[in-house]
């Protein structure tokens, strides 16, 4: 989205020349990342346990995909940062996609916050 809401022209076009691409690169190489963090889950047919392995010099791409999956969740279902994603709607009470939406946002979250106090253990 444009960084000052449409109200310096200029400003968004250079961003859109100059920032844009890398957010994007940088978005591709997370999303990547997971990916291949994730395939033991895809490979695990027969209904046996299986485990995730993130490994550390992931964290940042974890990071970067987890709240660009949240944004782009948030916009999809016209929620913002005053929603409370542990309530139900106020807007579409009931609605299953919405509320599937907020459990999405806040467990994404969690899993931040769950890779960020990791980190924090690291550097003690």
């Amino acid at each position: 989205s444009s960084p000052t809401g449409g109200t310096e022209p200029e400003f968004d076009e250079e961003w859109r020349e100059l920032v844009e691409p890398d957010l994007r690169h940088l978005f591709l190489s997370a999303v990547e990342t997971i990916q291949e963090d994730l395939a033991p889950l895809l490979e695990t047919t027969n209904g046996t346990e299986a485990k995730v392995v993130i490994p550390t010099i992931h964290f940042d791409a974890w990071l970067n995909g987890l709240n660009q999956a949240r944004l782009a969740i948030a916009a999809r279902h016209g929620l913002d940062e005053a929603d409370d994603v542990d309530r139900p709607s106020k807007t579409h009470p009931g609605d299953p996609a919405d509320d599937f939406a907020r459990f999405q946002i806040h467990f994404y979250g969690l899993i931040q916050e769950f890779l960020i106090r990791l980190t924090e253990v690291d550097d003690e």
